[in-house]
């Protein structure tokens, strides 16, 4: 279980890297723009950036239903080791999305694991301006 929680750790890290290069790639020309066409430009970086944001928190999420599911598999599943491991995850990708200049929070459900109600973290994105919620 733990070698298979440290692939999926490698995976968001090596996607949180390729995610903060393409950034950085479109965050030069736009902060170099200086006429209205090159600040369409920057719109576009920002739209980028949400979408690699939502992203890193969906390939997190998926992470993270997999271990739940998989402990729900188990006749005794570790439930602080679950835990744990979910918590890791959301908070790697909570720190990148917090990078990336968006705001994402862990909303908890309630899932029956090895006849226990245990809180896992899911996360959504929150896009700063008031855009509205994506999970």
């Amino acid at each position: 279980m733990e070698v298979n929680t440290m692939k999926a750790l490698k995976k968001v890290i090596i996607i949180v890297l390729t995610a903060l290069m393409l950034v950085s790639a479109f965050a030069v020309p736009a902060s170099a723009a200086t006429t209205k066409a090159c600040n369409a430009t920057a719109v576009t970086a920002n739209d980028i950036k949400l979408q690699i944001a939502l992203n890193i928190a969906s390939s997190a999420n998926a992470r993270i239903a997999q271990l739940v599911a998989a402990a729900q598999r188990q006749k005794s599943p570790n439930i602080p080791l679950l835990i744990a491991q979910t918590n890791a995850i959301s908070a790697l990708a909570i720190n990148v999305i917090n990078a990336l200049g968006f705001d994402a929070v862990c909303v908890y459900e309630t899932y029956i694991i090895g006849g226990q109600y245990v809180e896992i973290d899911p996360l959504i994105v929150i896009p700063i301006g008031g855009g509205g919620t994506n999970k």
